[in-house]
């Protein structure tokens, strides 16, 4: 019986390392993704600034989209996707998102000086 225990302990002394040196590797390929874009936007748009944000509103956008998923009711989400569409120069779909902040959270201050921001980008 000890030695049974003894070889869970063992399993269970590996399977958090193991776990963070996933996570860690998960993470470096992630990151060298996204600089291989930046690179190679950089060749194409020939300005730095905007291939990172390109990228970066490309990657957070789908990110929020995820989460808009899961969590519907959550005002900061459809703010932070309206700036992504802001970003990305997509006015009308930026005016949605913050409607819908705005909606949900009335009192969202910075959603409305947004919104009024993105209808004078339309008029």
């Amino acid at each position: 019986m000890k030695n049974l225990t003894d070889k869970n302990s063992l399993a269970l002394r590996w399977t958090g390392p193991l776990i963070l040196t996933f996570l860690l590797f998960s993470g470096t390929c992630g990151l060298i993704y996204e600089i291989l874009w930046m690179k190679m936007l950089t060749l194409v748009i020939g300005n730095t600034v905007f291939s990172i944000t390109t990228v970066l509103t490309s990657f957070m956008g789908e990110s929020y989209r995820q989460i808009q998923k899961l969590r519907p009711d959550f005002a900061l989400t459809n703010y932070n996707l309206g700036v992504a569409y802001f970003k990305q120069n997509q006015w009308a779909k930026a005016e949605k998102e913050w409607m819908r902040a705005l909606e949900l959270k009335p009192d969202f201050s910075e959603a409305r000086k947004k919104l009024n921001d993105v209808r004078e980008k339309i008029k």
